[in-house]
């Protein structure tokens, strides 16, 4: 007869919402992932288990737990105790003689421990607990696999004793402090980060790369200064700097450097501020004695916010559809290839209808073709320009500012992503991670 485990997981866009506050969601998946990684990697090398369970409602863990030499199961039901009672009742059919329940996010447990829990007793039947500092239930060992009901929840480590004493079963309580530490808050994290401050484990890292815990900026008033400071910044530049498109023909189009400002403000502080920035820019154009004609400011704003909205589409194509197996350099692409289309689709046709109705160009197909070819090579470079300089910059910024880098936006789950890939390659002594 053997011995079973089983890891129970939530769904990822479900876990450890607790953590919202400092961490977005593609950061909270990551971190998640990484625990998994830690706690089926010590399962697995403790040799104590003959069969390791994963089990989820989930199907993008199927990969982690294979990738572990881990069973997946697809949970039916909702809830942790619903998982534990499906697989419960799963092994006791197959004809285990007992089943360990340990939660997903304990990362600093090591095989040792489970030895150590092992070890306690060989009475048959018996319940071995290890308590969380909040007292939740992290490890129970239950033999056989049903010698106490599940009651996870508020308050579960004192519901099993309960359980265990009104069944007269033997009962044992281990506890150190890496069993003890499951990570739900940002103090969790910090603790985590002290306690692993060589990384050497996959979530240890991945809390190590989040420099100062990703401590975003959030304040109203720090995100409201930096839309106005920036889009201040990008009115002046308009204002001051305009440089003509040097083909003929089309020397109403002018080349500025303040879309790389807004821009800059997207990527450091987030979409809510770079649209903003670009809101109060467009403002500010409208009070300042610029050579643009009367529609100018709206066309500019038009500008800046197409690009922004395909920068956010890609970003989004990223965190979302490509499941974290790529690099960091593939979302920065993404969002430069959407940023570049949804200009020049939306903004190229705008242009040329102002061309026609404001300049009363002739609207043929033999004026229409050659106008819309060069005005969309015209908001192909601009948008070029307005999106390679601010990487290039925030790059540089985040280098000269490590506590910047930290707290920017763009360096939360692109940053993440691409670590977690190398560190848990690292820990499996894999030179990459199957594409």
């Amino acid at each position: 007869m053997r011995e079973v485990a089983v890891v129970p997981v939530k769904s990822l866009t479900e876990a450890k919402k607790r953590l919202a506050g400092a961490l977005s969601s593609e950061d909270r998946q990551s971190i998640v992932i990484a625990m998994l990684n830690d706690v089926l990697h010590s399962l697995n090398r403790a040799n104590l288990f003959g069969q390791v369970i994963v089990v989820t409602p989930d199907n993008t863990l199927e990969y982690e737990a294979e990738k572990n030499h881990s069973r997946f199961v697809r949970q039916v039901g909702d809830g942790l105790n619903a998982a534990v009672r499906q697989v419960t009742k799963m092994v006791v059919e197959e004809g285990a003689s007992a089943l360990s329940c340990v939660l997903g996010d304990i990362p600093l447990v090591e095989p040792g421990d489970f030895e150590e829990l092992h070890r306690i007793s060989r009475w048959k039947p018996r319940v071995v607990l290890s308590p969380s500092l909040k007292g939740g239930t992290n490890v129970l060992m239950r033999s056989p696999p049903e010698a106490i009901p599940i009651a996870y929840g508020r308050w579960s480590y004192a519901k099993h004793l309960r359980a265990a004493q009104e069944g007269r079963v033997p009962l044992y309580s281990v506890s150190n402090e890496r069993l003890s530490l499951d990570i739900d808050t940002v103090d969790d994290l910090r603790i985590l980060r002290q306690r692993d401050s060589m990384g050497r484990t996959n979530a240890g890292r991945l809390v190590k790369q989040l420099s100062r815990l990703r401590e975003p900026f959030k304040s109203k008033t720090v995100l409201a200064a930096g839309a106005a400071v920036f889009g201040a910044l990008a009115a002046a530049t308009t204002w001051l700097v305009q440089v003509p498109y040097p083909v003929p023909g089309f020397e109403f189009l002018r080349f500025d450097a303040a879309e790389v400002i807004d821009a800059t403000a997207f990527l450091i502080f987030g979409p809510e501020v770079g649209f903003l920035a670009a809101l109060v820019h467009w403002l500010t154009l409208n009070f300042l004695p610029t050579a643009l004609p009367v529609y100018g400011p709206l066309l500019k704003f038009l500008a800046v916010t197409t690009m922004l909205l395909g920068m956010l589409v890609g970003y989004w194509a990223f965190t979302h559809l490509l499941t974290g197996r790529t690099g960091m350099n593939v979302g920065f692409t993404l969002m430069g290839v959407f940023g570049l289309t949804s200009r020049v689709l939306i903004l190229t046709p705008v242009n040329y209808l102002v061309l026609v109705y404001v300049f009363n160009a002739p609207n043929t197909a033999a004026v229409v073709n050659p106008y819309l070819i060069g005005i969309g090579i015209f908001n192909a470079i601009h948008a070029v320009i307005s999106m390679v300089v601010p990487f290039i910059v925030t790059g540089a910024l985040f280098r000269a500012s490590p506590e910047l880098k930290a707290k920017a936006w763009i360096t939360g789950p692109l940053r993440l992503r691409s670590a977690m890939r190398s560190s848990i390659a690292r820990r499996n002594g894999n030179k990459s991670l199957p594409q």
